[in-house]
């Protein structure tokens, strides 16, 4: 028997425990982001399909990965993860 496995008495125990749960992976989430961009480094994400990335100033761009691994930047954004536009 695993002895890591939570221990639930109800499903609404279950739920607490899946919302705390989502709250410290997005804190953490975003800690490590905070600290990637402290050093100089460019977020790259998919914002609904297309790749972008952030830079360290904050400044949103469209990007195309080519064969050969170098990127181009195709345009400047106003949105971004949280912005759906």
């Amino acid at each position: 028997m695993n002895s890591n496995k939570p221990n639930f008495s109800s499903n609404i125990d279950f739920f607490i425990w899946m919302e705390t749960l989502e709250k410290e992976a997005q804190t953490g989430c975003l800690r490590e982001i905070a600290e990637h961009k402290a050093a100089g480094r460019n977020i790259y994400y998919s914002n609904h399909g297309v790749p972008t990335f952030e830079t360290p100033a904050g400044k949103h761009f469209e990007y195309k990965l080519h064969p050969d691994g170098t990127r181009e930047i195709i345009r400047e954004v106003k949105s971004n993860i949280e912005n759906k536009n």
